[in-house]
Formats: structure tokens, C-alpha cells, sequence
């Protein structure tokens, strides 16, 4: 697009002036850019997206927006399953990455998935 639009300014420059015919000056100063401009504004909205053409710049920004993720915590249940014992964080002895024991019957717990 850039090439094409200073291309038809810098044809104008090199040629003599009084003794191209109007229509060639026209061209030059108008029918070149343009054609510039159409030809990159197709290329543009045709590979329109990051990574589909090497030629097309990185600045094209997507239009989807990403969604958040959604956070989740791993807690104790509010009483053992077994005991019947109300369990809170503290005092809690973890034996696997999901798992607890009980302090008062020593069984183990699953802990409850939640969203934060």
C-alpha cells in the first residue's frame, strides 16, 4: 500500500512534467495511490487475523474478547463425614493434595471444590 502510494509520487517526480498529457499526470497523482490503497485494503480484510499471512502486520487486532477464567479453592467440609466432628482449616493435617485427616477420628476427607 505504501509502495504503490509514494510509487506514483515518485514517478510524477522523475518525469517531465509539461510534457505528459493531463490523464498521465491524473494517474500518477491519483490512479496509483489508489489502486495501492484498494490493493492493501483487500489484502488487509482478507488475512485480516494474526498468523494467517507472514505480510500482514502484527498490529491487526483481534475482535473476540478472551472470557476470565473462574478461581476455585479446595476446603475442608464443614463436619467429617465419618465423626460427624465440625473441621475448620486450622489444626487440619493434609495426606494428599486433596486430602485431609481428621483430628478427632482420624479419618480421611475429601476436601469440597469451590468457585471464588
Amino acid at each position: 500500500m505504501v509502495v504503490f502510494f509514494f510509487g506514483g509520487f515518485g514517478l510524477f517526480l522523475t518525469l517531465d512534467v509539461f510534457s505528459l498529457p493531463v490523464g498521465m499526470i491524473l494517474l500518477l497523482m491519483l490512479g496509483v495511490p489508489m489502486i495501492g490503497f484498494l490493493l492493501g485494503a483487500i489484502v488487509i480484510f482478507k488475512y485480516g487475523h494474526i498468523g494467517s499471512s507472514p505480510f500482514v502486520p502484527v498490529f491487526v487486532a483481534r475482535t473476540q474478547r478472551a472470557t476470565p477464567e473462574k478461581s476455585f479453592v479446595h476446603e475442608p467440609p464443614r463436619n467429617c463425614p465419618n465423626c460427624k466432628a465440625s473441621l475448620s482449616m486450622e489444626g487440619m493435617e493434609w495426606v494428599g493434595p486433596l486430602t485431609l485427616k481428621c483430628p478427632y477420628c482420624g479419618a480421611t476427607v475429601n476436601t469440597v471444590k469451590r468457585e471464588v
